[in-house]
């Protein structure tokens, strides 16, 4: 390794400085993973490497599902998981009931070692090394190393008892099962790939890509696809940064392969909609140029979009609020003359650029998160979604009362009347103790993020832009300084813990309701002169 070479499968010359690496090139032009469920729907799906093959397996077969909502035992299949849904939360919506599957969904942490679909020996070998270690002496087919590498992952439990079913930590299930699709997808490569005549008749993928004699006639025989470029698996994978670079590298887009035909056939395969936009906007340059260029798609302002009809009878009329991850419409359905407010989230940057993975993730978040807690009445809730070419709009109910800022400030709605402060804030408090039922934790509460309805009488939680599933968080300074706890402003520690954080938020917003006037501006900027003397006077403020 480490010269130049050109590789037998896609044709492409690279600089190997390890077999590790060519190894894991070679497989992901191989796809030798399959999904081992034999599940209908996945008959069809490759896998260019180990990891992305497992974690499909994980999120959809090899789970238990535990129920967000009341916390129930956990079940061992979707079937039973929906029935459990059906009898106990009887009030969800279909797409409501999806929601709550995926979010219940937990990866399994230990597999039977006997589910390897390509073996039975692996469970006979660990209980034979197990034996062996218990009575201090070691089996003769197997030596120490062997019965290290078995028994590392293997559950203590069953280390103890033996009789039982041996089960395997998830991690060493995919490092035996991936390596017996590698060795099948090894065997299947023909041994002359490397003839000197160049005339190998052994179908490899090389002699697949090779362009018919054009002076020959017809064979009348099956059309047979080259293997697919890279472009395709980056697609199907939904690897933006990977297809953008490919893209500039002079990819091309309209390149045939033998999984999906074309490359944006194998993103609308992966269901990627971000890569679908991108790849039909570099189809459009390329005829329109007669070259391939990078696509880029600057996005529209804000006022550019009212007037835009979207989902057949939804008319966007005004803007409501723009904010960094987005613009807030009102808009009304043509057919009923409902209102409705649609939250558009861009599907690239400013300067044209898509969206990275990090960014595509954190809308998907948004999304599910949001979606999933609108079941409280003090959440507003997402009707529907849209998928446009150039962004995302989540239609939601409308609040034509504005916000609790302005509420407050402007309107002096709340002021000196405790008894509505009283009943508005348990609302908010209900909300989010709702959330963090859920495993929500909405990292950005404050009065702007609060709607009023109803005359004052009713709040709605609204924007989960930076809302997380996670428990803690190394994402410091997300969401408004004003309302912030000391440990994000000032970090201790590689992390924080999310509840807490909205705690402090809800601390500061409750005050000010019935003050009036500016004094929620003046209350959030105390709190925060607070922390900052009781940091540097530690001693006089804080009792240890």
């Amino acid at each position: 390794m480490g010269d130049e070479f050109e590789c037998p499968f896609c044709h492409i010359v690279q600089d190997f400085r390890s077999e590790k690496r060519w190894r894991r090139h070679a497989f992901s032009d191989l796809k030798p993973y399959v999904c081992t469920m034999g599940s209908v729907e996945c008959d069809l799906r490759l896998f260019g490497d180990s990891k992305t093959w497992f974690e499909h397996e994980l999120q959809t077969h090899r789970c238990t599902w535990v129920c967000t909502l009341c916390r129930a035992a956990s079940f061992r299949s979707s079937h039973a998981f929906r029935a459990h849904v059906n009898d106990v939360h009887p009030d969800l919506s279909e797409s409501q009931a999806r929601v709550l599957d995926q979010a219940s969904r937990r990866a399994l942490d230990l597999i039977p070692a006997l589910d390897c679909p390509f073996c039975d020996e692996w469970e006979q070998k660990i209980r034979a090394d197990m034996r062996g270690t218990q009575t201090g002496t070691m089996s003769s087919s197997a030596s120490a190393a062997e019965v290290s590498e078995h028994q590392e992952g293997v559950s203590e439990t069953e280390s103890q008892n033996p009789v039982d079913v041996i089960v395997v930590e998830r991690s060493q299930f995919r490092k035996h099962v991936g390596a017996h699709m590698e060795q099948l997808a090894l065997f299947a490569i023909p041994p002359a790939m490397d003839s000197e005549q160049g005339d190998s008749q052994a179908g490899s993928n090389a002699a697949m890509q090779s362009a018919p004699d054009a002076s020959s006639e017809p064979s009348g025989a099956e059309l047979v696809w080259p293997p697919d470029p890279p472009l395709h698996l980056a697609a199907f994978r939904g690897d933006v940064n990977e297809v953008q670079r490919l893209i500039d590298d002079g990819a091309d887009l309209e390149a045939g392969g033998e999984t999906w035909g074309t490359a944006l056939l194998a993103a609308e395969a992966g269901g990627h909609s971000q890569l679908v936009t991108l790849l039909k906007l570099g189809q459009s340059a390329a005829s329109r140029d007669g070259h391939l260029e990078s696509p880029m798609h600057v996005p529209p302002s804000p006022e550019t979009r009212l007037g835009r009809l979207i989902a057949s009878s939804l008319l966007l009329t005004g803007i409501v609020g723009t904010g960094a991850y987005g613009v807030v419409y009102s808009a009304v359905d043509t057919r009923s003359s409902i209102r409705y407010a649609v939250k558009c989230l861009e599907k690239f940057n400013p300067d044209g650029s898509p969206l990275d993975q990090r960014q595509v993730a954190g809308q998907t978040r948004e999304i599910r998160l949001h979606y999933l807690a609108s079941s409280h009445a003090n959440v507003v809730s997402i009707l529907k979604t849209v998928d446009d070419v150039d962004c995302i709009y989540l239609v939601m109910k409308y609040c034509p009362e504005g916000d609790l800022f302005y509420n407050i400030t402007e309107k002096g709605l709340y002021v000196g009347d405790d008894e509505l402060c009283k009943r508005v804030f348990l609302q908010i408090l209900d909300a989010v103790d709702h959330c963090h039922g859920l495993g929500i934790y909405h990292r950005d509460l404050r009065p702007e993020n609060i709607l009023v309805t109803n005359g004052g009488e009713t709040v709605k939680l609204a924007d989960f832009g930076v809302a997380t599933s996670s428990e803690r968080s190394e994402d410091f300074g997300c969401g408004s300084t004003f309302y912030e706890p000391p440990e994000c402003l000032e970090p201790k520690g590689p992390y924080y813990y999310c509840a807490p954080s909205d705690v402090w938020a809800l601390g500061v917003i409750l005050p000010p309701a019935s003050w009036g006037e500016k004094s929620i501006l003046k209350l959030s900027k105390d709190a925060f002169k607070l922390w900052m003397m009781m940091r540097k006077s530690k001693d006089k403020y804080l009792v240890r």
